[in-house]
């Protein structure tokens, strides 16, 4: 409590001496989230983690546990050496209590850079598309003791993606937004996403911008098809930049004005420059935004950065 408190007074500072109000309050999370010591005697996630080894031998399965990344090269940035000492030190007592009874411990926590997290506002456990291909092949490495005849090795040498696609199908293809996707309506296969009459937000691509090199980021092409049930609504195409280094960047693209007609699929679709202020954004969403109590449906949604 007295280092939350003595960070929030000090706090991060802008390049003009100012106090940064987001970063510091970032920075004191990360504090509350990770600076502790692992009591393994007491702790109840420890407990639930012991249930489940119990439960694994009952049933004569084999059993993995994975270390998810944390963002510790920005929790090192925000607060120090100390925090990121602790947030080891407590790894380290995990994977050897774990080994000691005899479970597999895959140590991914700092397996996934900074520029990978798409959120750079809060601690969590959200990666761009590389992140996500190295958790999966150290976890896939480890399953090998027992699956060596499936497993197959991948290249993962591209650390950056060009071409999106959700068609909501694809349980494998992870966007924002994803409980948004209904049955209720679809232009391919069973599934759209509904935004509207309660649900804002479509499914939303994210995606770390400058992890793209700037000669492949010129336009942002944008294609989805969509339904309306009617034309009482002020829906928009968004798309939102963040990062440490400019201003929030917000533009929209009303909808009604590209596509007028009712109760039909119709394809929508947007050419973007991409400004030069964005490109080193740390996220980049694009997403339909649509507060009225009109239902409008999300399908196929394909995005593409051009040279």
């Amino acid at each position: 409590m007295e280092w939350d408190e003595f960070m929030w007074k000090n706090g991060i500072k802008n390049s003009d001496g100012s106090k940064n109000e987001q970063l510091s309050e970032l920075a004191c999370h990360y504090i509350k989230t990770y600076g502790f010591q692992l009591d393994t005697s007491s702790n109840p996630r420890i407990k639930d983690f012991n249930e489940i080894i119990e439960l694994a031998h009952r049933r004569g399965w084999n059993l993995v546990f994975n270390l998810l990344a944390e963002n510790t090269e920005r929790a090192k940035e925000l607060v120090g050496d100390d925090l990121i000492y602790l947030i080891n030190t407590n790894a380290e007592i995990l994977i050897n209590y774990f080994h000691k009874k005899g479970i597999k411990v895959v140590n991914n926590l700092n397996s996934v850079d900074n520029e990978q997290f798409i959120d750079q506002n809060w601690t969590t456990e959200h990666y761009a598309e590389q992140g996500r291909k190295t958790i999966a092949e150290n976890v896939a490495e480890s399953l090998r003791t027992w699956h060596n005849d499936f497993y197959e090795k991948m290249n993962y040498s591209n650390t950056y993606q060009t071409d999106f696609f959700n068609d909501c199908e694809n349980k494998h293809v992870v966007w924002g937004q994803m409980q948004t996707i209904t049955t209720e309506a679809a232009y391919s296969g069973k599934k759209s996403s509904q935004t509207g009459a309660g649900h804002d937000f479509s499914i939303t691509m994210e995606y770390p911008l400058k992890v793209i090199p700037d000669s492949l980021k010129k336009n942002i092409a944008i294609e989805l098809m969509l339904h309306q049930t009617s034309l009482n609504h002020d829906a928009q195409l968004v798309i939102q930049a963040s990062g440490s280094d400019f201003n929030n960047y917000w533009c929209r693209y009303d909808i009604k004005e590209k596509v007028k007609k009712e109760d039909k699929w119709l394809k929508y679709n947007m050419l973007v420059d991409i400004p030069d202020s964005i490109k080193q954004a740390d996220l980049l969403k694009i997403y339909v935004y649509n507060p009225s109590k009109e239902k409008i449906y999300i399908d196929d949604f394909r995005i593409e950065f051009e040279k």
